[in-house]
């Protein structure tokens, strides 16, 4: 294992460890490994560091490693081998990266050496905190983390549910197990969206509706203060149609291949990574790929875009879904055109949605509107009524009524 403390995080205020509220001890066990693209973990984890010490653990990962993890794999064994303590300045969260013995996630021997080799640091790391109260987050229900949490201290069990998991891991019963037995001994499960609230209420009545949310100021400051266009747009033909996130199973390539040769005079951007099959539209001459991007990034290419495209297939995974992306183009003031997927269908006075047949038309309105100043307002205020730092002060509410602080 290897431990690293953390210092400013992107777009934050600095929280020294010193300083930070000692209310709570938090163990993060997260499905998003720190120093990735900064997701719904990252940003909730630096902010419960104002309430006090956070331990992020990193991935166990829930398949076998392929040829394109080894990378983050030799990263983890030479940090384990290194063994090096980085203390830096303004920050009360601690990582800890799982060195897997066994990467063979499915395999009960596995997880169970897995756990073992990590419960030792969990629980020296626990010892330390002394009398704050503690919280086992479980932000991924994978079996090697449950491993690893047995026989620790007792404390507040908690599941964030972010995704469907029966729909993400058809031919993992065990993952599938292990949600469910996580779910029903939790103390508190958060959801991410009325699907998956639901589905966890039915398991656990101590269910909360905690959505997505937006760094607001980030995106705000690149929507009204715009730098000069990224280098790989600056030729692009108008109007960018514009998309960022993950481009797989539920990323419908027919509907992209569709509009853009309805739209032959504009540009469709994409910028995320790939896990798809999506030859068939980087063949058009303006569908461009720009590759992922650092999160300091995306708002400097989202505010080139003139319309913001969710072109998500609709189906049980895509209705669980609470999207980050959608907060954030809100927060640019942007149009948005989306498929009707549940999480947005309860803003239809502000964003245009259409099933894929409509989605080119849908896309024409958008750009019509695009420089209405109220509705431009509308959007904006929604995103900052839907904050990471809004959603952080609901999760301490919850967490003290649980615990009885």
């Amino acid at each position: 294992m290897t431990e690293k403390r953390l210092g400013r995080a992107a777009g934050l205020p600095p929280t020294n460890a010193a300083d930070a509220d000692s209310e709570f001890a938090i163990v993060y066990f997260s499905g998003t490994d720190w120093d990735a693209t900064w997701q719904r973990p990252q940003q909730l984890a630096s902010r419960l560091t104002r309430h006090g010490q956070v331990l992020y653990v990193n991935s166990f990962g829930l398949r076998v490693p392929s040829l394109k993890d080894l990378g983050r794999i030799g990263r983890r064994i030479g940090a384990s081998i290194n063994r090096r303590v980085r203390p830096l300045p303004h920050s009360a969260l601690t990582i800890i990266s799982p060195l897997l013995f066994l990467p063979f996630p499915s395999n009960r021997l596995a997880n169970r050496i897995n756990g073992w080799l990590l419960r030792r640091p969990l629980d020296r790391w626990i010892k330390r905190q002394g009398s704050r109260n503690l919280v086992l987050w479980i932000g991924i229900p994978s079996p090697g983390a449950m491993e690893s949490i047995k026989g620790l201290a007792p404390g507040l069990l908690v599941y964030d549910c972010i995704d469907n998991v029966a729909a993400f891991h058809r031919n993992r019963p065990d993952i599938i197990e292990t949600e469910q037995r996580v779910a029903s001994t939790a103390g508190v499960v958060i959801a991410t969206s009325a699907e998956l609230f639901e589905k966890m209420k039915r398991i656990n009545p101590n269910t909360f509706l905690v959505p997505n949310a937006v760094n607001f100021e980030q995106f705000r400051a690149a929507a009204e203060h715009p730098l000069a266009p990224p280098r790989d747009m600056t030729q692009l033909k108008r109007p960018i149609l514009g998309y960022v996130g993950e481009i797989a199973e539920w990323f419908d390539c027919d509907l992209i291949h569709d509009l853009a040769l309805q739209n032959p005079g504009g540009s469709i951007v994409l910028i995320g990574g790939i896990h798809a099959d999506i030859s068939k539209i980087l063949q058009l001459p303006n569908v461009h790929y720009l590759g992922l991007k650092g999160y300091g990034d995306i708002p400097g290419y989202m505010s080139q875009f003139d319309v913001c495209l969710l072109p998500f297939k609709v189906n049980s995974l895509t209705n669980a879904v609470n999207p980050i992306k959608f907060y954030e183009y809100l927060a640019m003031g942007k149009p948005v055109v989306s498929t009707p997927i549940r999480e947005i269908r309860p803003y239809r006075e502000l964003v245009e949605v259409a099933d894929p047949s409509g989605f080119a038309a849908a896309v024409k309105r958008a750009l019509l509107e695009a420089g209405d100043e109220r509705r431009i307002d509308q959007r904006i205020q929604i995103a900052q009524n839907n904050t990471w730092d809004t959603r952080t002060a609901e999760i301490i509410r919850i967490l003290r009524l649980s615990i009885g602080t």
